[in-house]
C-alpha cells in the first residue's frame, strides 16, 4: 500500500498552526513551483518524479478515492494528508452514495467519473465556458465551505471558488484548464 501520513488537526489547534504545518510540509517537498512541468497523459511523469504526495481533502469521496488509488498504484509515494478532523462534521461535508461508484445517471456522477479528483470545480451550475464569472478563488481544505457559505450569504453568483485537493504534485494541467474556462476573470486569488 505504501505509507500513508494522516496530519488530521483537532477542534483546539489554531488555524495559524495549521497553517504552519501546511507549509513546513510544502517546504521539505520537491515539487518546483517555479516550473510548470511537461504533462504527460498518464501524468505518471510528474508524480514518480516527485518525493510524495499532498493532499488536503474536502469530501467523503475524496478522502475514499485518495486512499484507494494509494493502494491499486503500480508504484509507491508516501501520501500525506492534511484534513481537518473537525471538517467531518461540517453540514455541507458529504458525499453522494453514487460518488462511489461508476453507475452513470446517478447525481454524484460526473464527467470525471469516480476517482480522486485533484481539483474539484466550482459547484454551481455553470458551462464549459463562463462569460459572467468576475473572481476565481482557487483553495483548498476547509476554507471552501467558509468561502463558499459567505457567498451564498451575499447572493454573490459572480464568483467562483475551485478546490486544489492535491498540493503536491501540483495540478498544473487541470488550474490551467480551469483559467481557460474564465475569459472574462479579472482577479485570480489563491
Amino acid at each position: 500500500m505504501g505509507l500513508v501520513v494522516d496530519l488530521v488537526e483537532v477542534d483546539f489547534f489554531k488555524i495559524d498552526r495549521e497553517l504552519r504545518q501546511e507549509k513546513e510540509t510544502m517546504k521539505m517537498s520537491d515539487d518546483n513551483p517555479f516550473l510548470i512541468p511537461e504533462m504527460d497523459p498518464t501524468l505518471r511523469k510528474q508524480i514518480q518524479e516527485c518525493n510524495w504526495q499532498v493532499v488536503n481533502v474536502t469530501t467523503p469521496a475524496n478522502y475514499f478515492h485518495v486512499l484507494r488509488r494509494q493502494i491499486h498504484r503500480e508504484f509507491r509515494k508516501p501520501l500525506i494528508v492534511m484534513s481537518p478532523k473537525n471538517l467531518l462534521r461540517h453540514k455541507d461535508c458529504k458525499s453522494n452514495l453514487s460518488e462511489f461508484d461508476d453507475v452513470q445517471g446517478h447525481p454524484g456522477f460526473d464527467k470525471q467519473g469516480t476517482r480522486f479528483k485533484r481539483l474539484i470545480k466550482d459547484q454551481n451550475d455553470h458551462s464549459l465556458l463562463e462569460e459572467g464569472i468576475r473572481l476565481l478563488v482557487l483553495c483548498s481544505g476547509k476554507v471552501y465551505y467558509e468561502l463558499d457559505e459567505e457567498r451564498k450569504k451575499v447572493g454573490a453568483k459572480d464568483i467562483a471558488i475551485c478546490r486544489v485537493e492535491q498540493l503536491c504534485p501540483f495540478p498544473y494541467d487541470l488550474i490551467q484548464r480551469e483559467l481557460k474556462r474564465y475569459p472574462t476573470v479579472k482577479h485570480k486569488m489563491s
